[in-house]
């Protein structure tokens, strides 16, 4: 099997946990399920931006992936 493997800071990170426990808590409270979307943008070699898009974008910027 085949990785995508996404390298993010530790304040991108803390970012991507803290918007994870607010749409859950926000799920529990609302009885509702709702997923999210990872969009990976590459404009130039080595130039990546990683987007989240959970009931509203969290665009964590710049970023490493490496495909494994």
């Amino acid at each position: 099997m085949k990785q995508i493997c996404i390298q993010l800071t530790d304040e991108r990170h803390a970012k991507l946990i803290v918007k994870s426990q607010d749409r859950s808590k926000n799920n529990l409270e609302h009885g509702t399920f709702s997923g999210f979307s990872i969009i990976l943008e590459e404009a130039f070699p080595a130039e990546t931006s990683f987007l989240v898009n959970w009931n509203g974008e969290l665009d964590l910027g710049d970023m490493t992936c490496e495909i494994i």
